[in-house]
């Protein structure tokens, strides 16, 4: 929970972190089945849970991909024989399971395929971010900011101290890159370090994949490079700087797998495999407790570690009223056409252009079902950014919305340049007649508003309704 504390904010398809005991359940229930029946439909919930995966998260699905492919490689090393024989009992089930997950995927895959046709494949410039949003080794140890307990010991410590001060800048601007774990799981793996001698052979047999997946996760979320202290090079002399590799840098030039940008989003998948390990190791220490009052106040003690730790807290609730009603109104409209809504923005996870926080264009497209200008997905092409930056009036008013991009939890957004249009209410008009724009929704309340309301109007456009600070404009006939 410490990761979702950060991504609950902005990032909703991280929170479905069940997806990975979900896989592992059916796997579990497939491997312990005995009837052809049982086994062929729980291939198939594979298959669709997988498929499920992506749909939600892509970041979800390569490690649930690279855990099968990990757990595959790691049994053909200690029994090559017994996981050949597996595969060709298992065969039939293992067709089924691929062949239900591409068939739920078809309108997916065909989508993709006709974007990738019109749009080609985005490079991305040089590691696209990863170093930055790779975990620190210091990452590892250091809770969530949105945690208050936590958090009201950070504030305290001073920031000049030049070790607990670089520890405090890391708490507190560690949004793309915390990896930290839990307390619980820390301590546990601490102690089977330290301990592991002392443990049963048995099990440490049970544990030892779980744990070597969660070494292998937990060195993909440190990225191309080891950081330490937000360091991750080691200068010898003047001009010549010494970099550690780590196994990450390989996924930089594997086809399909280069626009992987943010390493520290591994952490849910380490931190699941970390809780399989941390739980077999307290029930191995709860069985060890004889009395039952010691049983007691070690559960207790766990729970109230588990409060502590894992209570978080964000910000003020930053509630984006939407027109609701003029959505609706689009969309029993008869004309057959895009909308304007302003404020916009196009945007990646590297560039943007116009209102950077501009999501509900995109919550009305839902709602009234017709084109909108715009838009927010993982990758842009170029050519669309030049295409809006080209355009006459769009791309007059994604400059004078635009307020930078800020984080609107932490820091004020920039101020608006409002300067005049460098054109006629003809020219608009003839913009946005080659974009079959129809409708214009524009919020009434920013400071450019009254500038564009004076140029929609002479542009042809009546307004019809007003909602939550945000007027409909139509074309007229």
């Amino acid at each position: 929970t410490p990761y979702i504390s950060q991504r609950i904010q902005g990032h909703d398809t991280y929170t479905p972190i069940y997806l990975f005991p979900l896989t592992l359940f059916i796997i579990f229930k497939f491997l312990g089945a005995k009837e052809f029946k049982k086994k062929l439909i729980l291939s198939v919930f594979i298959g669709l849970v997988m498929a499920f995966t992506l749909l939600s998260n892509f970041q979800y699905f390569l490690s649930v991909l690279l855990s099968i492919i990990f757990f595959v490689v790691l049994f053909f090393i200690k029994d090559r024989k017994k996981l050949f024989d597996f595969i060709k009992t298992k065969l039939i089930y293992i067709i089924s399971s691929i062949a239900s997950f591409f068939i739920i995927l078809i309108p997916w895959i065909i989508q993709v395929r006709n974007f990738i046709t019109s749009y080609g494949v985005e490079p991305i410039p040089g590691f696209g971010g990863a170093v930055e949003l790779s975990a620190d080794v210091l990452n590892f140890f250091i809770p969530s900011e949105y945690n208050p307990f936590y958090n009201s010991i950070f504030r305290i410590i001073n920031s000049s101290s030049p070790i607990l001060g670089n520890i405090k800048n890391i708490y507190f601007n560690s949004w793309g890159s915390l990896a930290y774990p839990g307390l619980i799981v820390v301590g546990m793996f601490t102690y089977l370090i330290v301990m592991k001698k002392n443990l049963p052979k048995k099990l440490w047999i049970i544990i030892k994949p779980y744990f070597i997946a969660t070494v292998f996760f937990i060195i993909l979320t440190l990225g191309p490079f080891l950081k330490v202290f937000n360091n991750w090079f080691i200068i010898l002399e003047e001009g010549i700087r010494v970099y550690l590799p780590l196994p990450f840098l390989g996924l930089h030039y594997i086809p399909g797998l280069n626009s992987m940008r943010a390493p520290s989003r591994f952490t849910p998948i380490y931190v699941f495999f970390a809780v399989i390990v941390t739980t077999f190791i307290l029930n191995y220490l709860y069985q060890k407790i004889k009395s039952s009052k010691k049983r007691f106040l070690f559960i207790s003690a766990l729970l109230l570690i588990f409060f502590f730790d894992q209570f978080y807290q964000i910000g003020p609730l930053n509630i984006q009223k939407i027109p609701l009603n003029e959505y609706l109104f689009i969309k029993s409209h008869s004309k057959n056409g895009t909308v304007l809504e302003i404020p916009f923005t196009v945007r990646d996870g590297f560039q943007y252009i116009g209102f950077v926080h501009a999501m509900s264009p995109m919550k009305g497209a839902l709602i009234h079902g017709k084109p909108i200008m715009g838009g927010y997905i993982p990758r842009v092409p170029q050519k669309i950014f030049d295409y809006y930056k080209n355009l006459k009036f769009i791309g007059y008013v994604s400059s004078i919305i635009d307020k930078g991009n800020y984080n609107p939890l932490k820091e004020n957004p920039h101020k608006l340049n409002i300067f005049p249009f460098p054109g006629s209410f003809e020219d608009v008009e003839d913009e946005l007649e080659s974009l079959n724009i129809k409708y214009i929704v524009l919020k009434n309340n920013e400071k450019y508003s009254k500038v564009l309301e004076t140029i929609i109007t002479g542009a042809n456009f009546t307004k019809v309704m007003t909602e939550n600070n945000y007027d409909l404009f139509i074309k007229k006939q």
